[in-house]
């Protein structure tokens, strides 16, 4: 927490289904919380009180989240989240 540590995690891949190949993609932002943040019901929020994001690992935040899988496993494209309080690194 308050370190300024961040990584981004960016997966590819394909999957068939019926004899159709489908080809996903999925890309997220991951920060240490700031030092000031608190964490309630799951959720990073600044001292602001704005949404930073979802917890993961604990002290850490996802602050931005792209998926794009158009088959039937997930039918989804483009952003899912960003964070409210910031989705760059720079904030943090």
């Amino acid at each position: 927490i308050g370190s300024g540590a961040w990584l981004t995690n960016h997966m590819t891949g394909e999957y068939t289904v019926d004899g159709e190949v489908y080809k996903y993609s999925y890309f997220v932002k991951i920060v240490a919380a700031p030092a000031d943040a608190i964490k309630t019901g799951g959720i990073w929020y600044a001292a602001d009180g704005s949404k930073i994001g979802p917890v993961i690992w604990g002290e850490f935040a996802v602050i931005q989240e792209v998926c794009t899988d158009p088959g039937p496993n997930a039918g989804i494209h483009g952003r899912q989240f960003r964070s409210d309080f910031s989705p760059g690194f720079g904030k943090y």
